[in-house]
């Protein structure tokens, strides 16, 4: 029998007895402990943490989720890990996360999906009961009929009834194939939420918010709950882009958060030149300048993996720390 203990990064801790051949998952769940976790498989990289100490064996990693540098640095995959003495896990998400929500799975009903492009669409659904999440998290949704789960991230704020899903529609794929052809009002879908430690961690320092696309639906969480609960002290700078203006799809509740929240500021960027004057033509990543970049700032990067990559190596050139950076990467299954 092991000793785990856990070390999330709000400084709380919690400790637990694991057998050699349960995971580290099991093994918590076991005692109450919920651990994010996704997948299951270790492929999705939900519960990628840190061991810092002790000897342990992780049985089928995939590389998409645990490459080979990450595993000299000791990132593990808490749903492949079996302890082979006491260890100590760092955990990149704060115990109030698992505290304060529950996993469920639950029906909902689809109000409305509307396509800004032919890229893009958002989907309203709606819930008999409010589901408890933290901002910025997602939910994995189970389609009509055999269609596989897709993870899409909230784009409401916690505690409503109705939902909001930004959806990339990529040129093949069942679940892209059905949110442009297919789903209608009255579409029932079924929800596994709430997934992942994408979430506003607390502080007093500026924010900047770095959105791909649809990456911008997790902001949208931030900043509406952000909005219900008073107007925050931290000033908040959105740098956005998208393929098109029409592809920016969280552009008209950005510009009414900016009516009530004074402290935020958006920039827009589109691919292509724009006579658009709120728009800047370029890459997202052109935004990012090293004046944006205090010492106190916390960056927070969500879009397509290339995107995000980008962002990182520039954020690294800037000297932000690692610590400070966040990330959510949106993969095509």
């Amino acid at each position: 029998m092991s000793k785990i203990l856990l070390k999330f990064d709000d400084g709380e801790e919690r400790s637990f007895e694991a057998l050699p051949e349960e995971t580290l998952v099991q093994a918590a769940l076991g005692v109450g402990i919920r651990l994010l976790t996704d997948c299951l498989e270790g492929a999705c990289a939900t519960c990628k943490a840190q061991c810092t100490a002790g000897e342990f064996e992780l049985a089928d990693p995939s590389f998409d989720a645990l490459s080979a540098q990450d595993e000299s640095d000791g990132a593990v995959l808490l749903c492949q890990m079996h302890a082979l003495g006491d260890c100590v896990v760092r955990l990149p998400y704060g115990a109030s996360l698992i505290d304060q929500t529950e996993r469920m799975n639950t029906h909902a009903t689809i109000v409305d999906v509307h396509h800004t492009d032919a890229r893009t669409a958002v989907v309203t659904c709606e819930v008999a009961a409010p589901i408890l999440f933290a901002a910025g998290q997602y939910a994995q949704l189970h389609l009509p009929g055999d269609r596989p789960a897709r993870a899409f991230s909230f784009a409401n704020a916690p505690g409503g009834r109705q939902l909001e899903f930004h959806v990339r529609l990529l040129e093949s794929g069942v679940a892209s194939e059905y949110f442009r052809e297919r789903a209608k009002a009255n579409d029932v879908v079924t929800l596994d939420a709430p997934l992942g430690y994408f979430y506003l961690r607390p502080g007093s320092g500026p924010v900047v918010m770095v959105a791909g696309g649809t990456g911008i639906a997790p902001f949208l969480s931030m900043l509406n709950h952000m909005h219900q609960h008073g107007t925050p002290t931290r000033d908040i700078h959105v740098l956005y882009g998208a393929a098109t203006a029409e592809g920016l799809s969280g552009r008209r509740r950005l510009q009414t958060l900016q009516t009530e929240l004074p402290q935020l500021t958006v920039d827009y960027f589109v691919d292509n030149d724009t006579d658009d004057e709120e728009l800047r033509s370029g890459s997202v990543c052109t935004g990012l300048t090293p004046e944006l970049f205090g010492r106190d700032v916390d960056v927070y990067l969500c879009g397509p993996p290339a995107m995000v990559e980008t962002a990182e190596g520039m954020l690294q050139a800037f000297g932000v720390p690692d610590a400070r950076t966040f990330t959510e990467r949106f993969v095509p299954t």
